[in-house]
């Protein structure tokens, strides 16, 4: 979810026939996505390599079952409870996004970019109409320094919680 930011039903209704993963991308079909236009998620080394795993794991069609059944998705507030198990209330993160456009917004990325990579459309009408680039170059480079970046905020934690337990 954070290294690919779709919204949630997106990422819980994923089929294994949307990923390829030579290409690194993941098209998520119109009749799936809140503007009802297919959404081509560029994905980062680190996405290819979990998505790998989830193949591998995954007995049907759909990625992300439910507990109950390979057929049915996983519950749509199950995300939402995760963040919310973790600490997270809903002001300071949400599962579709937040943190990835504060934090690549602050680090200068285009605007356009990081709002094609969250499939928002452009406020302006006129310029939505004119303006059809998909950004896809730009976001695979996108999505890769977004992964990097979480890679390096995860070691440094990592290293936090070590000396944590050094000290006390």
């Amino acid at each position: 979810m954070i290294l690919c930011v779709p919204r949630p039903m997106e990422l819980r209704l994923a089929r294994r026939q949307e990923l390829d993963l030579k290409k690194r991308l993941w098209t998520i079909p119109a009749e799936r996505t809140k503007m009802r236009r297919a959404h081509v998620i560029p994905l980062s080394r680190q996405a290819v390599h979990i998505f790998e795993g989830v193949l591998e794991w995954a007995a049907g069609d759909l990625l992300f079952p439910g507990a109950r059944a390979d057929n049915r998705p996983m519950s749509d507030a199950a995300m939402s409870m995760a963040l919310r198990r973790l600490g997270y209330t809903k002001e300071e993160h949400s599962v579709h996004g937040s943190s990835f456009s504060t934090i690549m917004n602050e680090r200068g990325a285009r605007y356009d970019v990081i709002e094609a990579s969250l499939a928002h459309l452009d406020p302006n009408e006129t310029r939505r109409i004119y303006n059809r680039s998909a950004y896809l170059k730009e976001r695979m480079a996108l999505m890769q320094d977004w992964a990097d970046l979480c890679d390096e905020m995860k070691k440094r934690s990592l290293r936090r919680v070590a000396i944590e337990k050094l000290i006390s």
